[in-house]
């Protein structure tokens, strides 16, 4: 059988054809080889920055009032102004109050996010009241100068009518982190 194929092959057209066609398959089969890769060095690279750390310099006081003779917010700004709405409600007395401080620090001039509660609930026995619409100074994103920051934060305190006497406590969790 091959005697006969290579016979009729041999020396005619389809013979030189046939050649020509390996050939082709051949170059094409190389050439896919030698461009199908491509390779590069790459390098991969980490950097360790100082950890950010949080420091309270001083606590939200929304200092001293008289029981409300109807629902009243006490706010104390960012700025440390404390104010009553509706004032013909609840009478400030003349007391300590302020905003509270935080103290961040970390690495060069980086960014860094701010979280903070959206509420909290301050107690005296079984009474209490909520804190809400906290506010930063410098709002929900900081940037560090020579690797530290302050800040300032305020809120409203929700009073009812005829809120119960006492001294109210509870607290809230501020929360920074690179970004």
């Amino acid at each position: 059988e091959y005697l006969l194929l290579g016979y009729i092959l041999s020396g005619t057209k389809v013979h030189n054809q046939f050649l020509i066609l390996v050939a082709i398959i051949m170059v094409a089969g190389l050439t896919t080889k030698t461009m199908a890769q491509s390779s590069v060095s790459t390098n991969a690279t980490g950097e360790i920055v100082t950890a950010i750390t949080l420091a309270k310099t001083s606590d939200l006081a929304f200092g001293k009032m008289a029981v409300p003779s109807g629902d009243a917010v006490v706010t104390v700004s960012y700025a440390g102004d404390r104010t009553a709405l509706p004032l013909a409600n609840v009478n400030l007395i003349s007391s300590t109050y302020n905003a509270a401080g935080y103290h961040v620090t970390g690495s060069g001039s980086y960014t860094y996010g701010i979280q903070i509660a959206s509420s909290t609930i301050i107690h005296s026995g079984l009474n209490s009241m909520t804190v809400d619409n906290f506010i930063s100074s410098i709002g929900t994103t900081g940037q560090l100068s020579s690797g530290a920051q302050d800040f300032t934060v305020g809120a409203d305190l929700h009073l009812t009518s005829g809120q119960a006497v006492g001294q109210y406590l509870g607290t809230y969790n501020v929360t920074v982190a690179y970004n």
